[in-house]
């Protein structure tokens, strides 16, 4: 009899580390933590490639320093949303593995408040956003409370940039970073290189990283948004437009309204979303022949983080889908 208890706790035993391992390979996912990352506003060319302007991306974790894949591109877990397939998660300790930035680049967002976990979809992980440049900027994920080592508007200029710690906050499992690139006029995930080679890393792989460049940023490297960026909103762009601004400066707005509507409404929003315009922030203009050409100056409000909202208008009523974040410092 003892013998069969023996054997039956042996097999026991064997199924609970079985089922443990199973899980660490799989059980480990992100969901993005704000109105600003939410969702890709889609696809009109196809998937985009940074790897030819962004080339020398290192691994995000300090020179020396080892992490296991546990989810790649378009894992089955998590990583199989539309927009959202580019991603990997990285195996870490709670609070004491550093988080690294990948390459050079400037503090879009920062979340670090939150002390919650949950098995599935839920939108309350800490994060920290980075602009590196030619229209893409990097998402950073789970990091713990309180564990955010950078502020909005830090530079970003060493290889070993500590940007804080790991942790396992948001839809997450286990502990862990996830990690992936998107490009700031559709906010979809893109496809990039890391170390060299495809990001395409392979799922319960160690890789060891090199991530001790010297890097410089100056603020010419700036992503903007153009384009397709409010297209849900009617509106195509054809300037430029910083996501970081000075209290004060003049923004040139070119560009047409797509919908027949008669015309196009600047304005900013908080943060988390919702309706209701800042205040003094609100610019409204006549297009003409649905073409449009002005400047708005950046309002004297609360310096931070908000949304910014260009939509077609028409008696004062406007929209915004996935609005882009705007820094005002």
């Amino acid at each position: 009899m003892s013998k069969v208890l023996n054997i039956l706790l042996i097999f026991l035993v064997l199924l609970i580390l079985t089922t443990c391992a199973k899980k660490e390979e799989t059980g480990d996912s992100t969901a993005a933590s704000s109105a600003s990352t939410s969702s890709c506003r889609g696809r009109t060319n196809g998937i985009k490639d940074s790897s030819s302007s962004l080339s020398n991306l290192k691994y995000p974790f300090p020179n020396g320093k080892s992490h296991r894949v546990g989810q790649s591109w378009s894992g089955t877990y998590s990583h199989y949303f539309t927009g959202g397939e580019h991603a990997l998660d990285f195996f870490m300790a709670d609070g004491s593995d550093n988080i690294s930035a990948v390459g050079p680049g400037k503090v879009m967002a920062v979340k670090e408040d939150s002390n919650i976990t949950c098995s599935s979809n839920c939108n309350d992980a800490n994060y920290v956003l980075v602009d590196h440049g030619s229209n893409f900027y990097a998402s950073y994920f789970h990091f713990c409370q309180n564990c955010v080592a950078v502020n909005v508007g830090d530079n970003i200029t060493t290889g070993n940039y500590n940007l804080g710690y790991a942790g396992n906050t948001g839809w997450s499992t286990s502990p862990h970073l996830h990690f992936e690139m998107r490009d700031f006029e559709e906010n979809c995930t893109v496809k990039y290189n890391l170390e060299g080679a495809s990001g395409e890393l392979t799922v319960g792989q160690t890789y060891t990283s090199t991530n001790n460049a010297a890097y410089s940023w100056d603020d010419s490297n700036l992503s903007k948004y153009t384009g397709n960026v409010f297209s849900k909103s009617g509106i195509t762009l054809t300037s430029n437009i910083p996501w970081y601004n000075k209290i004060g400066d003049n923004i040139t707005i070119t560009g047409s309204i797509t919908d027949g509507k008669s015309d196009v409404a600047v304005f900013l929003l908080p943060e988390t979303g919702g309706n209701t315009q800042v205040s003094d922030s609100v610019k409204t203009v006549s297009a003409s022949n649905s073409s449009f050409n002005f400047t708005y100056t950046i309002p004297n409000i609360t310096a931070g983080t908000y949304l910014l909202g260009i939509s077609s208008s028409l008696n004062g009523s406007w929209t915004y889908y996935n609005a882009p974040l705007f820094v005002i410092y």
